[in-house]
């Protein structure tokens, strides 16, 4: 079967369907001038479409396309229906304006697409949606600027606009820009996706997860196993759980009727701290159906270390810090971390959303031991696959339109796993183990050789407890910004990285890498940004900035007297030879507001080469290198300290 990327452009005097076929890389286009030829050519059986958002825009157009332009029957006559550029246009302007939280909104866009939102099975104008299945993932400009695409243009005019023909030619080369762009993640990002998706379809006979996100995917497939065992229907568990709902946001949550017999604690002030728990009753949100954890949100002192607890998980509020044992063969840095840990919680415990069956569980505990045969078999795509169903059915207890919908079980998994780790926690400390940094479901310690022993006996006792497994990762220098943002260093050279620190990466906006790395190596080893510069093969890429503003919010670029407005997304340098002044305006109090690193820029949305720029401005890099330096160091570039330090 032949695959084509596809892209749409709606304006009122142009539309326009851009294709690329994937393997040969060859263009088509079709323009309102030839609606029919791009229906009948899009619904070639031989066909199949890859789109970024399609799923809810693009396909829709193009369903509601071939719906006007359907032969209708109308007494003994038929009749065949046209369809204008301006009413493509107005449904697209509706689909992205509407406002999702305006009921009348929503009814407004739902009569315009009455009949053709949902695909019906096996539907060829349904295409392969990858930001959905790559969920959450933002617009394609600013997922361009993650991948360093050549050209992050945006689209340079107002879609109200009437285009001259000269317009239309630039919007043109703009939705081949994109359609590349979608062509470059589908094949570089997409695809092992894919194959994990098609995996689970042939292995649990289900259809259409190629558009799913993975909390989706397992939603899916959970769904279909426990109505072919039960032999209950989607809307009546659909049913149940927005009685669910009703139930929590009238009643709240009580934590006393969860905390596990097996929670214990052997000081009286943690012993105080769950007493405090098992008292607490959490109120939920009548929007959302989402927790409020404010009562969660206690602060626990261990030793020297303070922790936060909440909704979401614990987690250390420790100083930056920096520590070095790669010199010292006496010293170890250990990480200790709970083995999925909500999957864990729920199969030890048999727990599952309150109006679902005992089969629930007993299938996801199934898919649990088809995991762990797979893994030990080494069929590491087969597990991997596996592992979305079990970790990703987590996060749809939290959705009020999920069938999983369950914030009582929710809290339940979450307070449990941050009591048992503060077991943890204290057991290290009775026994004067260092700990370092915790957070979620680890546990960073820092401890001489002689205590290994020890560590090694407080995880056996403490595991016996819990039944819970733990897993360690070595670690010979840890620089540590917050609890979130750290860099560590591997006895096999190899680094972990997370928050500032983290390499460019299609998941985050990563800005100016070249000082991360800068950094990284003044860290390490020393070296001054001056040298790190020289020694590594920088490119252009790892030294620009970038922005991308919401709906509510215009982006302008001041100089002198003048000041020009852009595109919603822009990326830049910082230049020795320009003086101007990124800005936005907008928002609820219409505002103006700089943007960081927005001064002396040149912008520079389209890169001719990676080369590095004449008028790059060294001198502020370097001393952005610095200032990072010093949120781990509070210093000036002073010495590291040592394992001792």
């Amino acid at each position: 079967m032949a695959l084509y990327c596809y892209d749409l452009e709606t304006y009122p005097n142009y539309f326009l369907a851009m294709f690329q076929d994937v393997k040969t890389d060859e263009f088509f286009s079709f323009t309102h001038d030839h609606l029919p030829e791009l229906i009948s050519w899009m619904e070639n059986p031989a066909r199949q479409f890859i789109s970024w958002n399609g799923a809810y825009f693009d396909d829709l157009i193009i369903r509601h396309i071939r719906r006007k332009l359907t032969p209708t029957q109308s007494g003994m006559f038929r009749t065949k229906v046209s369809i204008t550029p301006q009413e493509i246009a107005e449904l697209a302007t509706l689909i992205i304006t509407t406002d999702k939280s305006n009921p009348t909104e929503v009814a407004t866009l739902n009569a315009a697409l009455q009949g053709i939102r949902w695909a019906n099975e096996g539907e060829q104008l349904t295409s392969i949606d990858i930001k959905a299945l790559l969920d959450p993932m933002p617009s394609l400009k600013k997922t361009e600027v993650r991948l360093r695409f050549e050209n992050v243009e945006d689209l340079p005019y107002d879609p109200a606009l009437d285009l001259t023909e000269e317009q239309k030619q630039v919007v043109h080369d703009y939705c081949k820009n994109d359609v590349s762009a979608t062509r470059h993640v589908y094949l570089t990002e997409a695809l092992p996706h894919l194959q994990l998706r098609r995996h689970l379809q042939d292995k649990f006979k289900v259809t259409a997860l190629e558009s799913l996100s993975e909390p989706r995917t397992a939603e899916r497939i959970l769904m279909n196993l426990y109505m072919h065992k039960t032999g209950e229907q989607w809307r009546d568990i659909k049913e149940k759980a927005q009685e669910n709902f009703r139930n929590h946001t009238t009643f709240g949550i009580p934590i006393q009727d969860f905390v596990p017999d097996w929670i214990e604690f052997k000081t009286q002030y943690l012993q105080e701290l769950l007493q405090t728990f098992k008292h607490m009753e959490l109120p939920v949100k009548k929007d959302t159906g989402h927790p409020i954890g404010d009562q969660l949100k206690q602060r626990v002192i261990i030793g020297d270390m303070a922790y936060q607890m909440g909704v979401g998980g614990l987690h250390s509020t420790e100083k930056s810090i920096v520590i070095d044992v790669r010199e010292d063969d006496t010293k170890h840095l250990i990480m200790t971390d709970i083995a999925s840990m909500y999957p864990q919680t729920m199969i030890r415990d048999s727990l599952r959303p309150i109006h679902l069956g005992h089969d629930w569980i007993d299938i996801y505990e199934q898919i649990r031991d088809l995991r762990l045969r797979d893994k030990r078999a080494g069929k590491k795509m087969e597990s991997n696959a596996l592992k979305i169903i079990l970790n990703a059915t987590f996060g749809k207890l939290a959705s009020q339109y999920s069938p999983f919908y369950d914030p009582h079980l929710l809290t339940r998994i979450t307070v449990t796993g941050q009591l048992a780790l503060l077991m943890l926690i204290e057991a290290f400390h009775l026994n004067h183990i260092q700990v370092i940094s915790a957070n979620t479901d680890g546990v960073l310690v820092h401890i001489n050789e002689s205590q290994l022993k020890t560590f090694e006996q407080c995880k056996t006792d403490w595991s016996k407890q819990t039944k819970y497994e733990l897993e360690d990762e070595h670690f010979d220098m840890i620089c540590i910004r917050d609890v979130n943002s750290y860099i560590a260093h591997s006895p096999d050279g190899s680094l972990k990285q997370k928050g500032k620190f983290t390499k460019p990466n299609l998941k985050k906006d990563v800005q100016a890498y070249a000082v991360t790395q800068m950094a990284i190596d003044y860290l390490l080893n020393e070296i001054t940004p001056e040298n790190s510069y020289k020694a590594h093969d920088f490119n252009i890429y790892d030294f620009l900035y970038s922005f991308s503003a919401t709906r509510d919010f215009e982006v302008f670029l001041e100089s002198e007297d003048l000041r020009d407005k852009l595109t919603k997304t822009n990326r830049w340098y910082k230049s020795t030879t320009n003086q101007n002044q990124l800005v936005k305006f907008g928002g609820k109090n219409q505002n103006w507001n700089r943007i960081p690193n927005g001064a002396d820029i040149q912008i520079f949305n389209r890169v001719p080469d990676e080369s590095i720029p004449d008028d790059l401005n060294l001198v502020h890099y370097f001393a952005e290198v610095y200032k990072l330096v010093k949120t781990i160091t509070d210093e000036d570039a002073a010495p590291l300290v040592d394992s001792n330090g």
